[in-house]
């Protein structure tokens, strides 16, 4: 298998990266972006247990663009770290996990949320492996592909719940399956 080069720009950088160095001082690390994404997570969490829906999802939707963009920074500035390539995945697992787990526990399937989790955590697993033995992995395009496949999904859901709108949860549980099938041959194909 090719491991990725971290340091390769992907399209959307060359696009995203001048305006994201334009507006964020030099200051402003990529590490700091992806902290800011952990410290974020509670706060979400505690808008969807109050039913605050329409907060919740927006800052659900801003803390997931903050992982195109701590990535994005990292490229353009040429600043990626060890820290980095191991705690950005971290923070990506932790935020969707704990709110698909919140979401499926209450109003969905119990037993998808536990695929997804797991299917998560077993790419973390693997790339925990690799960086412990000298190789750094990176989320390749089925990797990105779930990651995005699992916000729609729990965009879908909590807009369900927002709206009162319960043909969302189709669409949310399809997002979910499209999330699954690009998690395995993400993890056949060694991503992140």
């Amino acid at each position: 298998f090719m491991l990725r080069d971290p340091q390769k720009l992907y399209r959307h950088d060359r696009l995203l990266g001048p305006l994201l160095d334009s507006i964020l001082p030099s200051a402003v690390h990529p590490n700091h972006i992806t902290i800011f994404r952990f410290a974020l997570i509670p706060g979400i969490l505690w808008l969807l247990m109050r039913e605050n829906y329409i907060f919740g999802i927006s800052l659900f939707l801003f803390a997931s663009a903050t992982d195109v963009f701590d990535g994005t920074l990292a490229r353009w500035r040429k600043q990626i770290t060890d820290w980095g390539t191991r705690y950005d995945p971290l923070a990506d697992k932790l935020l969707i996990c704990s709110v698909i787990l919140y979401f499926a526990f209450l109003h969905l399937s119990l037993t998808l949320g536990i695929v997804l989790v797991a299917l998560d955590f077993g790419t973390a697993l693997i790339g925990a492996w690799f960086f412990h033995h000298g190789r750094i992995l990176s989320a390749n395009r089925y990797g990105k592909m779930k990651m995005f496949f699992e916000v729609i999904g729990v965009t879908f859901a909590l807009a369900a719940l927002a709206f009162s709108f319960p043909l969302l949860i189709i669409g949310a549980q399809i997002s979910f399956a499209v999330a699954i099938i690009a998690a395995v041959v993400s993890l056949a194909t060694f991503g992140t």
